[in-house]
């Protein structure tokens, strides 16, 4: 089994309020989460391809930003690991927390209209007090992050424990 690597966002963006600061739900919960398609239980599409959640959220009337991390979202497997960020306003990072993906009560994802939405369970290895700051802008929810050198500065302080 293959570990993926992915940096997700901790702040939620809505038409009428500008940033949510969603990091101590998602910790008390023990998920990460997105607040993208809020309205549409995806647990049928965990797992699937991604052009299918794509097709299936634009013909919800969902935009990009949405599907394109959805897509992510819904394939994150047990055994992944999670940089929680979130974005420094200056084309950086800062990352607040470490998790693994794992499964709880046969399940991975979960959906709930209440605030957190759409929620991946994860056991939080590492809360980074004080958060450890990045110069990559990965600004979107969610970033899969694929080059071995990146992996090793954003996943440090947790591959070497």
């Amino acid at each position: 089994m293959s570990i993926n690597y992915y940096v997700v966002g901790s702040t939620y963006y809505h038409t009428d309020r500008p940033g949510e600061d969603m990091f101590g739900h998602m910790v008390s919960q023990k998920v990460v989460s997105v607040g993208w398609a809020e309205d549409i239980d995806l647990t049928d599409l965990y797992d699937k391809p991604h052009q299918e959640i794509i097709d299936y959220l634009k013909s919800e009337g969902e935009g990009y930003k949405s599907y394109s991390s959805l897509k992510h979202f819904l394939s994150l497997k047990p055994g992944d690991m999670i940089a929680v960020k979130k974005w420094d306003g200056n084309g950086g990072i800062i990352v607040r927390a470490y998790a693994r993906v794992v499964k709880r009560q046969g399940k991975i994802y979960r959906f709930h209209r209440s605030l957190l939405k759409h929620m991946i369970n994860v056991d939080y290895i590492k809360k980074c007090l004080p958060p450890i700051s990045f110069p990559f802008n990965y600004s979107q929810t969610i970033h899969h992050v694929t080059n071995p050198e990146r992996i090793r500065e954003i996943f440090g302080p947790v591959l070497a424990s």
